[in-house]
């Protein structure tokens, strides 16, 4: 009987240590996801003229 209540208990404990492993890792790979734009460069602000001989000039015509 010693026997079948320690073995209960020890399957219970591995049980739970998976279940625990098992959201750790899920909360871990949650946590340190990788998106690809996050290593995008982002262009910084030109000064451009908008105004000026090339304002109305259009490429298709």
């Amino acid at each position: 009987m010693q026997r079948a209540v320690s073995s209960g208990v020890s399957r219970i404990g591995a049980v739970a240590a998976g279940v625990v492993a098992a959201g750790g890792g899920l909360i871990y790979a949650l946590e340190h996801s990788v998106y690809a734009s996050s290593d995008a460069v982002h262009p910084y602000q030109l000064p451009w003229s908008h105004r000026g001989n090339f304002n109305s000039f259009d490429i298709a015509s």
